[in-house]
C-alpha cells in the first residue's frame, strides 16, 4: 500500500478526521452520561431541600417558584405553611467568592430563623473556604454557627466588619459571600414587601389547589363506597 505523502495537505487531511472522530466518541460518552449526571444531581438537590426544612411529621414539598433568580420550595404539613427551603448563589453578590460561584440550599421557619443550610456546589480551596460546609452550622460554636438567627433583627455579617458571625479562618472573602447569600435569600422572603406579597398570593393559591384537590379525593372516595 503506497504510503502518504508528508505534506501540509494530506497533514489538514489527517487531523481534521482525527478531529472528527474524537468529536464523535465525546458526543457518544456525552449523550450516555448526560441523563445519570442530571439525575444525580436532581437527587442532590431534593436531598438538600429535605435536610433544611423542618423535620415534621406529613411534611410536603410542594411545587417550587422563582423570584429574583432564587428558587422557593415551600414546606407544608397538614396544608399548614411550616417553611421554605431556598436555592440561593453567590451570583448576584456584591461580595464574591474566592473561586467563583457556589450555590447553597437555606431553609427557614415562618419566623425567619434559620433552620439549616446545605452546600449543593462550591469550588473554594480546600482546608479554607471549603469549611464552609460545616462551618457556620456549628451550633456547639454560637459565634459561627447561622442555625436559629433570626436575620431580621441580626442581618449575617462576619465580625470584622462589624457583623456577629465568625468567619472562616483565614477565609473571609468566601464568608462574606456565603452570608450574603444565606441574607438575601431571607430579605427576599421576608423584608421586601412587595416580593412578600407574590409569596403570599402564591401559598394561598396552592394552598387553595390543594384543599380543592382533597375535597375532590375525599368526594371521589365517598362515591366509590356507595356504588
Amino acid at each position: 500500500m503506497k504510503r502518504l505523502e508528508s505534506n501540509f495537505l494530506n497533514m489538514v487531511l489527517s487531523l481534521t478526521l482525527v478531529t472528527i472522530v474524537a468529536a464523535g466518541i465525546l458526543g457518544g460518552i456525552y449523550s450516555v452520561t448526560q441523563e445519570p449526571i442530571k439525575a444525580a444531581e436532581t437527587q442532590k438537590t431534593q436531598n438538600a431541600i429535605i435536610k433544611v426544612l423542618p423535620q415534621v411529621e406529613g411534611l410536603e414539598i410542594r411545587e417550587a417558584y422563582t423570584l429574583d433568580n432564587l428558587t422557593i420550595h415551600p414546606a407544608y404539613s397538614n396544608n399548614e405553611l411550616v417553611g421554605y427551603a431556598v436555592e440561593t448563589d453567590t451570583q448576584e453578590n456584591q461580595s464574591k467568592p474566592f473561586n467563583g460561584n457556589f450555590k447553597l440550599m437555606v431553609g427557614f421557619d415562618n419566623e425567619g430563623k434559620v433552620i439549616q443550610y446545605s452546600v449543593i456546589n462550591q469550588q473554594e480551596t480546600p482546608g479554607l473556604g471549603a469549611k464552609m460546609v460545616n462551618w457556620f452550622n456549628d451550633t456547639e460554636r454560637p459565634s459561627r454557627s447561622i442555625i436559629g438567627r433570626e436575620l431580621n433583627n441580626e442581618p449575617l455579617k462576619v465580625s470584622k466588619d462589624g457583623g456577629n458571625v465568625d468567619a472562616i479562618t483565614a477565609a473571609t472573602i468566601t464568608s462574606r459571600a456565603f452570608l450574603e447569600a444565606v441574607q438575601h435569600a431571607h430579605d427576599l422572603i421576608f423584608n421586601d414587601k412587595e416580593q412578600t406579597q407574590v409569596i403570599t398570593d402564591i401559598i394561598e393559591s396552592t394552598t387553595d389547589t390543594a384543599e380543592q384537590t382533597t375535597e375532590a379525593e375525599q368526594t371521589t372516595e365517598k362515591e366509590a363506597e356507595n356504588e
